[in-house]
């Protein structure tokens, strides 16, 4: 079996990590729309529901975009290194499949925290909301999230290496269908029958639950975090095998074809 090279993947996360301290403007997007959800929903909640509504409202805000520009992250990367045509040379080295995934588990988690921690500094300022004060759960519920942006960035990078740079829109849709269907923004039982029955099958209701309704019976808010690591690990598997799979079947046909 062969080993795991730690600073091959440290040096993939360092990588990706500088190509956003060297493009300030991909920086301010990773930031900007967090703020600018933060704003459009906590306002409009501030007018339907009152400030209780609003800070529930935000909180979810914050915790999706903490796992959502992750994923970006991961997604982005991948499709960077098709549209430069650095995916051959990349694999051309010693680099194995699995440093690069792990270097994307590095990269996700600076990511997700920098988006976190603005994120509650914004929604501070703006509503007087503080997401992170929900309790001893936010540890938890980041580390979830964080899972949850591999699967889907992985996910992502699988549909580009079966189909190429055709279906690159599929890192925002993938991302936005989620949180339509997952429950991010609203409980679950507002959604059709069929819809919440799909729903119940991914981790995300769960998550945002609890986010929800952080002052939860104990017994529910472990009951759900059960449930919702259970599903994201099963996700995650799901999501690093069907990228192996793809990426060695692509590995047969070339790698190079991928860039048109």
């Amino acid at each position: 079996m062969q080993t795991i090279n730690r600073r091959c993947s440290f040096a993939i996360a360092q990588r990706y990590l500088y190509h956003l301290q060297k493009d300030r403007w991909l920086l301010f997007e990773m930031l900007y729309w967090p703020a600018f959800d933060i704003a459009l929903y906590g306002y409009v909640s501030t007018w339907i529901g009152g400030p209780n509504t609003t800070c529930t409202v935000v909180a979810a805000v914050v915790f999706w975009h903490a796992m959502l520009q992750a994923n970006f992250a991961v997604a982005r990367n991948f499709l960077g290194e098709l549209t430069s045509g650095g995916i051959t040379n990349l694999f051309a080295t010693t680099l194995s499949l699995r440093e690069w995934i792990i270097g994307c588990a590095m990269l996700i988690v600076p990511i997700s925290m920098i988006v976190f921690c603005v994120c509650n500094v914004i929604a501070y300022l703006i509503f007087g909301c503080l997401p992170l004060a929900i309790g001893m759960t936010t540890i938890p519920l980041l580390a979830l999230l964080m899972i949850n942006a591999l699967s889907l960035g992985l996910t992502s990078a699988t549909l580009l290496t079966q189909f190429g740079l055709r279906v690159q829109a599929t890192i925002f849709i993938i991302g936005w269908a989620l949180a339509l269907a997952g429950g991010a923004y609203y409980p679950i039982g507002l959604l059709p029958t069929v819809v919440q029955k799909a729903a119940r099958l991914t981790p995300l209701p769960y998550i945002f639950s609890i986010i929800r309704h952080p002052d939860a019976a104990t017994h529910a808010i472990v009951r759900n975090i059960g449930v919702a690591s259970a599903l994201s690990i099963l996700y995650l598997a799901l999501a690093v095998l069907t990228f192996r799979a793809t990426f060695r079947r692509s590995l047969r046909y070339g790698l190079a074809r991928l860039t048109f």
